[in-house]
């Protein structure tokens, strides 16, 4: 997950529209245990584009948990 959150946040640095990338990101921030910071990037996804359902779905269970 750590390479992988490396390599997403180099994607989101180029392109900071990209939702996938951010939603990529967040999941990859979870998998190395970074809830705070997972979350954060998926609010940064839903602010660029509301009409998602993965970052809400992925931000309710960060937050039941």
């Amino acid at each position: 997950p750590e390479e992988a959150a490396r390599a997403f946040e180099s994607v989101v640095k180029k392109d900071r529209e990209d939702t996938e990338a951010y939603n990529l990101l967040g999941l990859a921030y979870r998998g190395c245990g970074k809830m705070n910071d997972a979350v954060k990037t998926w609010e940064k996804s839903l602010k660029i584009n509301p009409e998602q359902s993965m970052p809400k779905k992925f931000i309710d269970e960060a937050k039941s948990k």
